[in-house]
């Protein structure tokens, strides 16, 4: 309930106002959340973005139909000059200056800085605002007021093309982007999740680990790996920011029941195909997984005390060319993990599926000992 709560209280709070001073009510919203987002006595996170998730994105695109609606195309050519002169105005020269007086003393890039000196769509706050008070202006016969909603409808389309379609060369230019590569997270600390962490670096992907004890974080970054302490069972805004840039994840904990629930969590954000655990044991998880579950790394027969044992005994995750003499059931057979392609298109083996592998892909492929308990079930 607490979105309707939520809601609620809001109403109630614009409602109060306007009755005991008109026009009101917009302030008392603003003082409203103002008060909420900054008292530390209740953790509010969660609650925040469930009102975002459901209730503010409709609202947002409620009002700007609305908006839209509210002017016409001749309203829109009427004004079309002074507006695009006021979009100049502000992309080349408010925006910049802002930028620059209040970063002063930070500790940003100046790559960064014109990064962000780039960066002011307008939308929503320019829209409420002459939603509400344009007309009202208009109506009391103030000179100009009937050309506010026009120009601010000019000032949000404009601003919204000019960002988005230069943002991406803007970063690129200034060299701010992102690598665009893939980016696997790898959750687990364990001696075998760091061989195939490594594994993965080796064959061009990057990797980020999550890592639990602080000596299984100083042996991952003695081998050259990213690490640190994950959160995954956090609110969403913080796990977004925490998978920045992670397109795929490896659940490879000791844990069946966490790997069943970081699974979860993981694909809402990254999407099905992108995220693999171990198979579980049957026997031991106290929460059954989905008993259709898709994208378990290899096969079912790799849990994690198999991949233990297999690893005790001597196996290794190894990197070699896919050519076709490496399907071939020699001595030791191999089981397919991942094929990395020179592009860095990457595929996992999952559900007892090989990966599709090309000539020229890298293929990432578990190795028993020779002559071990596995080598002779499947000979």
């Amino acid at each position: 309930m607490v979105v309707p709560a939520t809601l609620m209280v809001l109403v109630a709070a614009v409602v109060a106002a306007n009755l005991i001073h008109e026009d009101a009510g917009l302030v008392a919203a603003v003082l409203m959340g103002m008060t909420v987002a900054n008292q530390r006595r209740i953790d509010i996170s969660l609650s925040l973005y469930e009102f975002e998730e459901t209730l503010v994105q409709l609202l947002v695109a409620v009002l700007f139909v609305l908006v839209a609606a509210s002017v016409s195309p001749h309203d829109v050519g009427s004004v079309m000059p002074q507006a695009l002169v006021l979009v100049a105005v502000m992309i080349l020269l408010i925006r910049p200056a802002a930028v620059t007086l209040t970063m002063l003393r930070s500790r940003f890039t100046w790559p960064q800085r014109a990064f962000v000196a780039w960066m002011a769509p307008r939308g929503i706050v320019a829209g409420a605002t002459a939603s509400a008070f344009g007309p009202v202006l208009a109506q009391k016969g103030v000179a100009g007021a009937d050309k506010l909603l026009p120009i601010v409808f000019v000032s949000i389309f404009g601003t919204v093309v000019v960002y988005g379609l230069t943002a991406s060369l803007a970063a690129r230019f200034l060299g701010v982007a992102g690598e665009g590569h893939r980016l696997v997270l790898v959750v687990g600390g364990h001696g075998w999740a760091r061989e195939l962490a490594g594994a993965l670096k080796r064959s061009g992907v990057a990797v980020r680990m999550w890592v639990g004890t602080p000596g299984d974080q100083s042996e991952a970054r003695a081998a050259g790996l990213d690490a640190n302490r994950g959160r995954i069972m956090v609110d969403a805004i913080s796990r977004e920011a925490e998978l920045e840039e992670v397109t795929d994840a490896l659940m490879l904990t000791p844990s069946d029941d966490f790997n069943t629930l970081g699974a979860a969590e993981l694909r809402d954000e990254l999407g099905h195909q992108h995220v693999y655990r171990v198979a579980p044991d049957p026997r031991d998880p106290d929460l059954l997984p989905p008993s259709r579950e898709i994208g378990i790394l290899a096969d079912r027969s790799l849990t994690f005390a198999e991949l233990d044992r297999q690893f005790a005994a001597g196996a290794q995750i190894v990197c070699r060319s896919a050519d076709a003499d490496h399907w071939s059931d020699g001595e030791p057979p191999i089981v397919p993990l991942a094929a990395v392609g020179p592009d860095g298109r990457l595929r996992f083996a999952a559900d007892g599926l090989r990966p599709d592998v090309r000539a020229d892909d890298t293929l990432i492929a578990l190795v028993p000992r020779p002559g071990s308990p596995k080598d002779a079930s499947r000979a």
